[in-house]
């Protein structure tokens, strides 16, 4: 998909930066950034909607594309209080979490 933009004078400072230090093309580098972009806002999402009690654990850590102890570990790290969910859901996560380990 081709699209065009204009991006702020800061921005593209800090692209030919990036450029500079990973060594890569323009093209390969904005492929790259816009990666960590969005994947940087679906580990937010996923978190955020953890956080609300609108997904399970399991879910957010499915939504942001990490492994179910990479989200444990945030969730962790940011004392996020995920057991506001019901005893359904925390189930399915548990057996979720122990069909990955088989």
């Amino acid at each position: 998909m081709y699209k065009s933009i204009h991006l702020p004078e800061k921005i593209e400072k800090d692209i030919k930066e990036y450029m500079s230090y990973e060594r890569t093309e323009e093209e390969v580098a904005l492929e790259q950034l816009l990666e960590m972009g969005v994947s940087e806002w679906k580990r937010e999402r996923a978190i955020n909607l953890l956080r609300d009690g609108k997904i399970t654990l399991q879910k957010s850590a499915d939504f942001a594309g990490i492994s179910l102890w990479e989200m444990i570990e945030i969730v962790k790290e940011r004392k996020i209080d995920w057991l506001k969910l019901s005893g359904k859901d925390i189930e399915e996560d548990f057996k979720s979490a122990l069909e990955i380990e088989k």
